[in-house]
């Protein structure tokens, strides 16, 4: 198997390159992932709901498929608002580990005490100022546009 940032990589451009509809336009892309991660995620909780409620088995294949639709549609959303994966992993660590300290006191200690330094990678879509204003006048923002 390839280096996991080389996979990504590769990932992330063959998603970009699946982009038919209006690609270059970062509010339509927005909106393209949202309805997609909607619709991709209904898939996977349709397969569940099969399960629990009508008898139904469903194959690790089938579960496998619908849930790289879903991380397609995940992966074009991150992309077009310039959010590296890792940031949203570190993230998503921080939130958990700061709300449910007791359960991973060792992830605490590593992710708790220097939690400014997460955005130093990230930027925002500020980066790319033609999609941060598409963005903005599609009612996207940043934290600060909304008093946070």
């Amino acid at each position: 198997m390839e280096d996991m940032h080389e996979l990504l990589d590769d990932y992330r451009r063959f998603v970009d390159s699946g982009v038919s509809l209006n690609p270059d336009n970062a509010e339509t892309r927005v909106e393209l992932a949202c309805f997609g991660l909607a619709g991709e995620t209904g898939e996977v909780i349709d397969l569940i709901k099969k399960v629990k409620f009508h008898g139904r088995f469903y194959s690790e294949d089938d579960l496998v498929k619908e849930l790289g639709d879903v991380f397609w549609y995940f992966t074009l959303l991150l992309d077009t608002l310039s959010i590296p994966l890792e940031v949203v992993m570190e993230e998503n660590i921080r939130k958990l580990v700061e709300r449910y300290p007791e359960r991973h006191p060792e992830l605490a200690e590593k992710y708790l005490p220097d939690a400014d330094d997460l955005h130093e990678h990230y930027s925002g879509p500020d980066d790319y100022s033609d999609d941060a204003e598409a963005l903005a006048s599609a009612g996207f923002g940043t934290d600060e546009d909304y008093g946070g």
